[in-house]
């Protein structure tokens, strides 16, 4: 005789025929299958906007970098006081008259002792002057630079700034002066420019002096005069 079954067994068994029957299993695919393929269309829609994102993240990088090489490996970003921009005042050799007049026309910078005289080594053949002038007393300083390369510039010049002109060895020199006065004392600026040919010079000039004007021009007139 067989063992009775209790009351759990008869309920497992129950459930178990409803696994062995198709129509039963039908209807809960089609319970389940319409929330089953919106989740996997959300999560396919995630997944692509994660990977958009990802390569947009990537290209942007890619352009931040390139970028930033550029920027370092620019002659022209290599500042000096913020100005200046290609001179790097760390590549630099010892120089002469006769190298910075060798490239000028019908025109000379004077000899004037106590000066020091460097090219530059940014670019290649010896491109870049300066030539830098203080006073024992620091009070007055000039500095000159003969910039020979064809398409870049020391400075940019719009000369309607350059609102006055002084001619020299049979050239004009276009030049400005600011004046600003503290406690008694002035302090003069000028900037000077002139065009050489192909030859680009710039005339930089600080004076501090309680004279009302500056010996910007006798300045200038020793050198190029």
């Amino acid at each position: 005789m067989k063992k009775k079954k209790n009351i759990l067994e008869e309920a497992a068994d129950k459930v178990l025929e409803q696994y062995d029957n198709r129509e039963f299993l039908e209807k809960i695919r089609a319970e389940r299958g319409p929330s089953i393929i919106a989740a996997q269309n959300v999560r396919k829609s995630y997944q692509k906007k994660i990977w958009s994102l990802s390569a947009v993240a990537t290209a942007l990088l890619i352009v931040v970098f390139v970028l930033s090489c550029l920027f370092v490996y620019n002659p022209l970003n290599k500042g000096y006081e913020g100005e200046n921009k290609y001179l790097d005042f760390s590549d630099y050799d010892s120089s002469s008259y006769e190298e910075i007049n060798k490239n000028l026309n019908n025109f000379v910078i004077n000899e004037i002792e106590n000066v020091d005289i460097i090219k530059f080594n940014t670019f290649p053949n010896d491109t870049v002057f300066m030539l830098i002038y203080k006073t024992s007393d620091n009070l007055k300083s000039m500095r000159i630079i003969e910039n020979a390369h064809p398409q870049l510039e020391y400075d940019e010049i719009d000369l309607k700034y350059y609102s006055n002109s002084v001619k020299m060895q049979g050239h004009n020199i276009y030049y400005y002066e600011t004046k600003n006065t503290e406690n008694g004392l002035n302090k003069f600026m000028a900037k000077a420019y002139i065009k050489i040919d192909d030859i680009k010079i710039h005339f930089e000039y600080e004076e501090s002096s309680f004279e009302e004007k500056s010996d910007f021009l006798n300045t200038l007139a020793m050198f190029v005069g």
